[in-house]
This record gives structure tokens, C-alpha cells and sequence, in this order.
């Protein structure tokens, strides 16, 4: 080991020098040991919090959702009571919600009607009543009262059918 040698060529001079250099050292390293520290229990703070955040948005979302949940299915027995046919059709001609006595109509379950357009569920369908619904969808006005002939397989129906658009 050689040691450094001070300007003044003194060799206690030089150890002192060492001495002070490794102080400043461990100086400096305590210091980063502290920052460290510091940065770690931040770390872990800001974790926790993200943590707590995040169950109570998930709580949150969860009671959302059986509220709606709940809300959907309120609105769903309202529509079942009555007895007309009700339909509610998408811009893009898919039933997204019947009611019982349009399930009755077609003798379809709610599963297998929602979803499908009426083309796919009754291809016989008059021509007018599609032209309807998209007149409808495209000026975003109704079209209340109107009579008209409603394809049912080999049944023909003559139905008062109001038409409304709802955009969300």
C-alpha cells in the first residue's frame, strides 16, 4: 500500500488527509443511507395508500354495480307488467331488451332474442317495419301511432307501434 502523498510530502499529513477524506465518506454514505431510508418509507407509504385506494374503488364499483344491478331489474319487471309488446332496439338493429309478452310473441327465451337483429331473429319481417326503425334512428325523431304489419313466422300481425329514439 502506498500512501498519498501530500503536497508538503509529510506522510502524517497524508494519513490525516485519509482520515478526513474517509470521514467525509462515511459522512456522505450515512447520508445516502438516510435518503434512503426516507425514500423507502415514502415508498411504502404511497404503496399503502395506492392500496387503500384501490379497495375503496373496487367497494365502491362493487356497490355501484348491485345498485344498478338492482335498478335493471326494477325496470325490467316494470316492462314485464305490461301487456303490450315492448322492444328495445340498438342503432345497429339489435333487440337489447323485451319484455314477456314479445318473448311470448316469438317464442324465444330474453337470451336467445338479445343481441341478435331482427333480420337474424325474423327474416320474414316487413321490409317497412326495418325502414322504419332506421328512419327513426336517423332523424332522431318518432314516429308514434304507427300501423303496420308485424311478421311472426307464417302470422301477420297488425300492430299500433310507437317508435321513439334514445341516444345515450
Amino acid at each position: 500500500v502506498s500512501l498519498m502523498k501530500h503536497p508538503d510530502n509529510n506522510p502524517k499529513t497524508a494519513i490525516d488527509h485519509l482520515r478526513e477524506h474517509i470521514d467525509m465518506l462515511e459522512t456522505k454514505l450515512r447520508h445516502m443511507e438516510n435518503d434512503f431510508e426516507v425514500t423507502r418509507q415514502e415508498n411504502e407509504s404511497t404503496t399503502e395508500s395506492y392500496y387503500e385506494t384501490l379497495a375503496n374503488l373496487q367497494n365502491l364499483v362493487a356497490e355501484r354495480t348491485a345498485d344498478l344491478e338492482q335498478k335493471s331489474s326494477e325496470l325490467q319487471m316494470m316492462i314485464d307488467s305490461t301487456p303490450s309488446l315492448f322492444m328495445y332496439i340498438d342503432g345497429k338493429g339489435r333487440y337489447v331488451r323485451v319484455n314477456k309478452a314479445f318473448e311470448n310473441l316469438l317464442g324465444l327465451d330474453v337470451d336467445e332474442i338479445a343481441g341478435k337483429t331482427v333480420r337474424q331473429l325474423q327474416p320474414d319481417q316487413n321490409p317497412e317495419f326495418l325502414t322504419r326503425n332506421r328512419r327513426v334512428i336517423d332523424s332522431g325523431k318518432p314516429l308514434l301511432q304507427s300501423e303496420e304489419l308485424f311478421h311472426v313466422g307464417e302470422r301477420k300481425l297488425r300492430l299500433l307501434i310507437d317508435r321513439k329514439p334514445f341516444f345515450d
